[in-house]
């Protein structure tokens, strides 16, 4: 499914280039890069390069795409007194395996860009947590990975990341991820006015021709078929 889905992501992106006939000539190279916390064809290498290529002959079909993974349990079992401070690579990545301060500390004291990168690491970690987490209580009474998730989801939305981008994070379908993004809104009208609300429900179910009255109730959670029904009459009304 992993593979499918990375898969699935890197063609998309190299569709993006193609916007018409004449693009082919001036089309982008695509690398997908990947850090992986298990060693994924268990050879023992730190880095793996893939390509399309002929399976008897070993022929790469071209540069355009590629998939590259980078073995970060090869890092672990190398250990910090085996780090070879002259790779760029390994010395850059050991900030994503190790938690210990005064490694990380005495391995960058030379390396003002790790120290800046360091820097930003944490104050990535800390954002992390404060987004997972802003409300303390509550997350005791209701700590379900999936609420985190979708959690999650909406504030990626609100950023406005590609909807693939977030499935190949969360595992989740594109039909998932927008019923996630509207529950939200429609929660977010209900904060505001009926006249809000009842818009959104019209666009909602206009979007989804085939949606169910009780597929519709349950992301509500509170409205009843006949309330939507005479929602629905009012935007007739007003056309009418």
């Amino acid at each position: 499914m992993r593979d499918k889905k990375n898969f699935s992501y890197l063609c998309q992106l190299y569709l993006r280039n193609i916007k018409h006939k004449n693009d082919y000539k001036k089309i982008k190279k695509i690398w997908q890069i990947q850090l992986d916390d298990f060693d994924y064809f268990g050879k023992g290498d730190f880095v793996y390069t893939s390509d399309i290529r002929d399976r008897k002959y070993n022929l790469s079909r071209g540069e355009e795409l590629k998939i590259v993974d980078i073995n970060l349990e090869y890092l672990i079992k190398l250990g910090y007194t085996n780090i070879d401070k002259q790779n760029i690579l390994e010395k850059s990545l050991y900030i994503f395996v190790c938690d210990d301060e005064e490694k990380l500390k005495e391995l960058y004291k030379d390396d003002e860009i790790m120290k800046e990168i360091k820097n930003e690491v944490d104050a990535f970690d800390e954002a992390f947590d404060n987004l997972l987490y802003y409300d303390k209580e509550k997350l005791e009474r209701d700590i379900t990975e999936v609420n985190v998730t979708e959690r999650m989801i909406v504030k990626m939305m609100e950023k406005k990341l590609d909807i693939p981008l977030i499935m190949s994070i969360t595992n989740y379908s594109e039909k998932e991820v927008e019923r996630i993004w509207e529950k939200h809104l429609l929660e977010e009208a209900m904060e505001k006015d009926t006249v809000t609300l009842h818009k959104l429900i019209r666009e909602l179910i206009a979007k989804h021709p085939g949606i169910t009255y009780e597929t519709f109730i349950e992301i509500t959670t509170h409205l009843n078929p006949q309330e939507i029904e005479a929602i629905l009459k009012e935007d007739e009304n007003e056309r009418l």
